[in-house]
């Protein structure tokens, strides 16, 4: 019977029908919950867990270990250095630990969960692979989330506020709808990520349109799992800053540009060109120049790279940066 046993768990473990992937840093306060919420699930199928933790200043990594003894058949954790984290527009970033489960889960599915977010539906799982098993044109099954603060109490708003239902691969590239801890994929080519994908600032986003190229993705607009927002989270960063999130979002569609198809590239176009022209109009509106010209530069360089001639907005704003140069030279001396 041991040895029946032993075999079974070992059959589970190298075949699991999901792997969950969770990415933690810093989060000693969370990360607890989070695994919980993981082992709390009810499926009818085996799963597995994939810790990457990166190198945490605080008690994360020796909270991890703790659960890895307690959960050998389930649970493969892997730690990392700091010192091995991948550089991105000169900040340390977490892409290595992401690629790192993503290259490592053995599951037929992947879900993703940050340590500082959880589940709060039991059946989560099962009722994502139940629909991607039933509808096999779908590569992505995502659902929403409410909002919880750092202690963990609700806040009056949900993850996404979403109309439809079916999202193919032009959709999710005009912005991201998917929460992180919300979505289950196809694990079908993980093996190698593109170039492109180590040099963006988001990392869920991207993966998410590598993963749009190979079906489209279904939303459940029922509430399975908890956003939390805090003051060290990075998207709390992005929601507070409009204009910051708005650069990183034309900075990955940047990178996308030749990587996909000749029709993403057109939509990606259209995207960036109407991204500056809002940019250019809200710089103006603050009164940075040189913020406005900057964007205007990058975009008489899309219009180029598509062989488009410029448009009469750009001549417009090109005018009136010269006229605000100009009188800003006049107006020096008779300052003084």
């Amino acid at each position: 019977p041991k040895t029946l046993t032993k075999t079974i768990k070992s059959i589970f473990m190298t075949n699991p029908t999901v792997s969950v992937c969770i990415t933690t840093y810093n989060h000693q306060d969370f990360i607890q919950q989070a695994i919980d919420s993981v082992l709390a699930q009810h499926t009818d199928f085996p799963i597995e867990i994939l810790i990457g933790e990166d190198g945490s200043s605080d008690k994360t990594r020796e909270i991890v270990q703790q659960y890895e003894k307690k959960h050998k058949d389930l649970l493969r954790a892997f730690y990392h250095e700091d010192k091995d984290k991948i550089y991105i527009n000169g900040k340390k970033t977490g892409r290595k630990n992401l690629a790192h489960n993503l290259f490592n889960a053995r599951g037929k599915y992947i879900a993703l969960l940050d340590g500082d977010d959880y589940w709060i539906d039991n059946e989560k799982l099962q009722k994502q692979v139940d629909i991607l098993e039933s509808h096999p044109e779908y590569s992505i099954c995502f659902h929403n989330a409410i909002c919880v603060n750092r202690c963990g109490e609700m806040l009056d708003e949900i993850a996404v506020d979403l109309e439809q239902d079916h999202y193919d691969l032009e959709s999710i590239l005009a912005g991201n709808p998917i929460p992180t801890m919300s979505v289950l994929f196809r694990n079908s080519f993980f093996k190698r990520l593109p170039e492109w994908f180590y040099r963006t600032d988001m990392g869920d986003w991207p993966l998410h349109i590598i993963n749009a190229t190979k079906g489209d993705a279904l939303y459940l607009k029922k509430v399975m799992a908890a956003y939390r927002i805090h003051e060290n989270g990075r998207w709390d960063t992005f929601r507070k800053n409009r204009i910051k999130a708005k650069l990183s979002q034309i900075k990955v569609w940047e990178l996308l540009l030749g990587n996909i198809s000749r029709k993403c590239d057109i939509c990606i176009y259209k995207l960036l060109l109407k991204s500056t022209r809002t940019l250019i109009k809200d710089f103006f509106k603050m009164g940075d120049v040189n913020a406005a010209n900057k964007i205007m530069i990058k975009r008489v360089n899309i219009f180029k790279k598509n062989g488009s001639v410029i448009d009469s907005f750009t001549v417009k704003y090109k005018i009136k940066i010269f006229l605000l140069k100009y009188f800003q030279m006049f107006l020096r001396p008779l300052k003084k």
